[in-house]
């Protein structure tokens, strides 16, 4: 629910106050949050609630159970991203749905595949793949170099695929059959144009991929309106469920081509949610996080008092058999994905640029300003040079251990288009605080590289 629908009592603060609900180390600051993501403790609750109604009755859950609240979480779902829950199965991460998807193609010598350089790594090696294990496939990737305007981007993105038409005397779309497109990439940690790019493809009757591995709960997901050929993003990121878990939509007009990875009983059917609702036995608990109904919903009511200035937190428990919440329903006593989502959008763009000011860099943003989400990219005070793929791990390996071991935090150091830089994710537990905790940790790894020329053997 959104804060204009609920009552007169305020909603939970964000920043510290919310770390009570995670399970975060005290002391540990995470700024990363957009890599594996974490969960509530009410969500935790839910996950051994429904481990423990899994192991009451085995039989009576594989064989009934399970499957009546599997259905729940899908039309839960489909509300969310405004699509028919027949439409989507639940998979464990964004990785083994996109296999699905790429490796349920019947690709023919001459086929390509379209990317942007900026893909994932595991995606990267998944086109790689099929390129090794199909004679005459091939890979297009367009170069990209951020920081980009979204205009220029899918400018570049146009002008591949115009080229791999003339290659073909005009062929619509040239050989390219299927492109994949970030929603949020990782590394930069950037907002996509995907939106724009999904019509681009379609004008070229080329199939659309959306990799939108930091899209739910992280940006507005609307599917009817985006229609995608297929997209995929995970829940146990920014949405809170545990991991992993993930949501595959495949619209009804492709679901008789796609296959999971893995063929079980369901492939005899010939029904895309059976196939992908039963790959053979495994803890399903972790999916029902996502949403289902099981537990009370707490209701968090903290307001102020009027004579002091301390805040009191109240649960209001609706009656049910255990004490635990799904992330959607977390959520919503938050105050709803508007509120959320400005939170950490607010908080990354001021902590990025606080960040640029104590190193004496700049944020990665286009001038649009629509590359940060909530997730920022700043360069970091590092000019060392980075020879090869080794060196360049090396380096950031330290980066990491420095702030793990020594400072007790963590951001994603990265390099991109030949400089360095750090991602940082803001969450709702988050303050500005912390990323001065992060750049001072950073600082100081960095001051290190620098004295040995990026040698970390010299430490």
């Amino acid at each position: 629910m959104d804060s204009s629908a609920t009552t007169n009592f305020a909603l939970p603060p964000f920043g510290h106050p919310m770390l009570r609900h995670f399970l975060l180390e005290d002391g540990f600051v995470s700024l990363n949050h957009g890599s594996y993501g974490t969960y509530p403790r009410s969500v935790r609750d839910s996950l051994r609630a429904y481990q423990d109604l899994a192991e009451s009755n085995p039989d009576r859950w594989m064989r009934k159970t399970m499957h009546d609240e599997m259905t729940k979480v899908r039309s839960r779902l489909g509300t969310f991203l405004n699509c028919p829950p027949t439409d989507l199965a639940i998979v464990p991460n964004t990785s083994a749905g996109i296999n699905a998807i790429l490796r349920s193609m019947h690709l023919r010598p001459g086929d390509k595949l379209l990317c942007l350089s900026t893909i994932y790594e595991a995606m990267h090696q998944t086109l790689c793949y099929l390129c090794d294990t199909h004679e005459g496939v091939s890979l297009v990737c367009v170069e990209v170099a951020y920081p980009v305007s979204d205009d220029a981007l899918v400018e570049a993105v146009e002008q591949v695929i115009e080229e791999e038409e003339r290659k073909e005397d005009g062929l619509v779309g040239g050989r390219i059959r299927i492109a994949i497109v970030d929603a949020i990439s990782s590394q930069p940690g950037v907002r996509v144009p995907f939106e724009r790019l999904v019509k681009v493809l379609k004008r070229h009757r080329i199939l659309s991929l959306v990799d939108g591995a930091h899209a739910i709960g992280h940006i507005p997901l609307d599917l009817q309106e985006l229609d995608p050929d297929f997209l995929v993003t995970n829940c146990h990121k920014w949405l809170y469920s545990v991991r992993g878990s993930a949501v595959l939509y495949v619209p009804r007009r492709w679901q008789v081509s796609v296959h999971p990875t893995s063929i079980s009983i369901g492939y005899k059917d010939r029904d895309f949610q059976a196939e992908f609702e039963w790959q053979g036995t495994i803890d399903f608990s972790g999916y029902m996080t996502i949403p289902a109904g099981m537990g009370f919903i707490p209701i968090f009511l903290e307001f102020a008092c009027l004579n002091c200035n301390r805040w009191f937190h109240y649960s209001l428990l609706m009656p049910s058999p255990s004490s635990s919440i799904p992330a959607l329903d977390f959520r919503t006593t938050l105050g709803g994905e508007s509120r959320i989502q400005s939170y950490c959008h607010t908080l990354a763009v001021q902590g990025g640029q606080l960040v640029a000011r104590l190193w004496g860099t700049s944020v990665m943003e286009n001038p649009e300003g629509t590359l940060t989400a909530n997730m920022v990219n700043v360069r970091l005070p590092l000019t060392t040079p980075a020879t090869d793929n080794n060196m360049v791990k090396r380096q950031v390996h330290y980066l990491m251990e420095v702030q793990l071991l020594e400072f007790r935090c963590f951001a994603a150091p990265y390099r991109h288009a030949g400089a360095w830089w750090v991602r940082m994710c803001a969450q709702v537990y988050n303050e500005i605080g912390d990323f001065e905790v992060v750049a001072k940790a950073l600082g100081v790894a960095c001051k290190r590289l620098e004295s040995v020329g990026g040698d970390v053997d010299k430490l």
